[in-house]
């Protein structure tokens, strides 16, 4: 008599655990799917040349501010086609190879470089934008394309550099071994600027270029850098 008295109060009892398993296990995907998606805009901060830093003070990461980019593709006639934003990369086309993203890139020399991959697209410029960074006294940086970022014959890959709309780098990847650094000095007096990066191909192929950039307070500029 007592267990059939007993029985709705254990089903009770029942219901009520699940409902808080079901609850508790929401939670935790929900933490795991939060932290993956943290987890996806973090890249190991590896230098160019192991010394960057010293003595200068960075005011602007261009692959540590990659969520604030405005990431487009333009072609000869001028016309405009946004990338979409998807977790920790812009999607400029179909394949993976075509997308922009932060990353660490491994070149033929062994040298690995923490930088943003930027596709080069058939007939198609690929443009990261900043609009209203804080600036600094020099623009320094490095690029290349990594053996796994390139097809069996590389084809030079362009890029260039723009602030305030005036170009003040532009490079051609002549070489597919490591990466080449550059840096250029900036007017000190202006706090903030645009910055535009903008990368193609004259022949086109499965080429993703792996560059990084910084805005920093220096006194001098870096050895062997290109400017």
């Amino acid at each position: 008599m007592r267990v059939a008295v007993l029985a709705p109060v254990l089903d009770d009892m029942e219901l009520k655990h699940a409902a808080l398993l079901d609850a508790a296990a929401g939670i935790l995907l929900a933490l795991l799917c939060v932290g993956a998606l943290l987890l996806s805009w973090w890249t190991p901060v590896w230098h160019p040349e192991g010394k960057e830093g010293e003595g200068a003070t960075v005011r602007f990461d261009m692959t540590d501010s990659m969520i604030g980019a405005h990431v487009f593709t333009q072609d000869e006639r001028g016309g405009r086609r946004t990338c979409p934003r998807l977790f920790d990369r812009y999607v400029c086309d179909k394949e993976s190879w075509q997308h922009v993203s932060p990353r660490s890139g491994l070149f033929e020399t062994g040298d690995a470089r923490r930088c943003t991959w930027i596709p080069s697209l058939a007939g198609r410029e690929t443009v990261l934008s900043f609009d209203d960074i804080p600036s600094g006294v020099r623009l320094r940086g490095y690029y290349g394309v990594p053996a796994v970022g390139q097809s069996r014959k590389p084809k030079p890959v362009d890029m260039s550099v723009r602030v305030d709309g005036v170009e003040v780098f532009s490079a051609s990847t002549t070489k597919h071994t490591g990466a080449s650094p550059f840096d250029v000095a900036l007017d000190p007096e202006k706090d903030t600027v645009d910055l535009q990066v903008r990368v193609s191909a004259r022949a086109p192929s499965r080429h993703n270029l792996c560059m990084n950039l910084q805005l920093v307070d220096a006194s001098s500029r870096l050895d062997g850098a290109g400017r």
